[in-house]
């Protein structure tokens, strides 16, 4: 999306929320494929895992850079 928020941490948490929606939105849409090949969706898995861990990360860092940058989670 193109940056309209007033701050780089606001263009950040609007854009982890967006990451987030779109996550969800792609496992529906593909949900048929994934079913089809379990060893692509372990894959998807794995790096949901790993997005939801570095989502986590990039909130921690902005709540002890920022704390009125997010909300809570």
């Amino acid at each position: 999306h193109f940056a309209q928020e007033e701050n780089w941490w606001l263009y950040l948490r609007t854009d982890l929320e967006e990451e987030e929606r779109c996550a969800g939105e792609f496992l529906i849409d593909n949900l048929p494929a994934l079913r089809a090949f379990p060893d692509i969706a372990d894959l998807f898995a794995r790096l949901e895992r790993d997005s939801e861990a570095h989502q986590l990360e990039l909130r921690e860092m902005m709540a002890r850079t920022n704390p009125q940058s997010i909300e809570p989670a």
